[in-house]
């Protein structure tokens, strides 16, 4: 059944497991299949190399791309202006805190406001003023400045005067408000514009919120 004095690999097509492959005296594979072996273990191994190189390139590309754009971009928007108080003062001017609300998901550096303040219907007088104020994201902090109001909105805050808690004071403000947003170089400005009322505070004389 096996040779003797064959080196060469033979098969026994005869027997029950026929068309196995063995040399017949050291029961090692034959040469020409062992190649086979080999070129195939070696595409196998090129294949998965190439696999491996590719993920590393694509993880290399996707840092890469990650910083190149830095980090994500905070969503700017223009912020909210509202009078939290008038005062009347004794010379007759007006003192208001206004409340600067940020409406950004990032920190805003503002340095100004200029617009106006209209009563009712009556015709608007400027707001103007310059400040350093960093407001947090969306959070509000409070600038005061003095104006002069002319005489119809000085009658008109006195009619609500005597009503007392009853009575109410429609106001508008409108403007632009200088600003930097957190992630940008240079400052712009930003438009704004609400509508409310006042009425007078319970116990704090000449005070309107």
């Amino acid at each position: 059944m096996w040779g003797k004095d064959d080196d060469a690999c033979c098969t026994t097509p005869g027997e029950p497991r026929a068309g196995i492959i063995r040399c017949c005296k050291t029961f090692t594979p034959c040469r020409a299949h062992f190649s086979d072996f080999l070129l195939i273990f070696k595409q196998s191994f090129e294949m998965i190399s190439m696999h491996r190189l590719l993920r590393i390139a694509v993880l290399l590309l996707t840092t890469v791309g990650l910083i190149a754009c830095g980090p994500p971009k905070k969503s700017v928007f223009p912020p909210s202006v509202s009078i939290q108080q008038l005062k009347v003062l004794p010379d007759g001017e007006w003192q208001l805190t206004l409340r600067i609300q940020n409406n950004s998901y990032g920190e805003m550096d503002f340095t100004s406001l200029d617009g106006q303040l209209q009563i009712a219907e009556l015709v608007p007088i400027r707001l103007h003023s310059t400040f350093e104020l960093d407001i947090p994201a969306l959070v509000g902090d409070v600038v005061t400045l003095d104006v002069l109001p002319t005489p119809p909105m000085t009658a008109a805050l006195k009619a609500v005067s005597a009503k007392g808690s009853a009575g109410s004071l429609a106001y508008r403000v409108s403007g632009s408000a200088n600003a930097k947003p957190e992630q940008e170089k240079q400052a712009r400005d930003f438009s704004f514009s609400g509508n409310d009322a006042l009425s007078p505070t319970p116990g704090i004389p000449n005070t309107y919120r």
